[in-house]
C-alpha cells in the first residue's frame, strides 16, 4: 500500500518511521518504546479464572495508564481481560473471563 492509500492522519506502516535517533519500522513498536523509555514500571499477573486479581503496585496513580497483554495462554480464554478497579499508592484490579487462567504482562505509564 503506498502512502497514498494510508488514511489522512495515519502513518504508512510500510515506511519506516524515525523517533529521535531510533528507527521505527511500526508505529505501535515507536509507542511502545517510548513507554519503556520513560521509566514506566511493568510485570506479570495470573488470572484466577473465577474473581478479580489484584496487583500490589504502589507505582499506580489515579493518572496512570494500565496496558496489558497476552503472555502465556492457559485455561478457557472468552473474553480479554479488563482493569475493573484502581488504588493510587496501592495497584490496581484485573477481571479476566470464567475459566481464564492466563499468564498476562502489564505496563504502567504516567502518573
Amino acid at each position: 500500500m503506498s502512502s497514498a492509500g494510508a488514511p489522512q492522519g495515519f502513518p504508512n506502516v510500510n515506511q519506516p518511521l524515525v523517533d529521535g535517533q531510533q528507527k521505527i519500522t511500526r508505529p505501535w513498536f515507536g509507542l511502545l518504546s517510548t513507554l519503556y523509555k520513560r521509566g514506566n514500571v511493568s510485570g506479570t499477573f495470573v488470572a484466577n479464572g473465577s474473581s478479580e486479581v489484584t496487583i500490589a503496585n504502589s507505582n499506580v496513580t489515579s493518572n496512570s495508564v494500565i496496558i496489558f497483554g497476552l503472555k502465556t495462554a492457559s485455561g478457557s480464554i472468552t473474553g480479554a481481560p479488563f482493569q475493573s478497579s484502581v488504588s493510587p499508592g496501592v495497584g490496581f484490579g484485573v477481571k479476566a473471563s470464567s475459566g481464564d487462567t492466563s499468564a498476562y504482562s502489564y505496563l504502567i505509564s504516567g502518573g
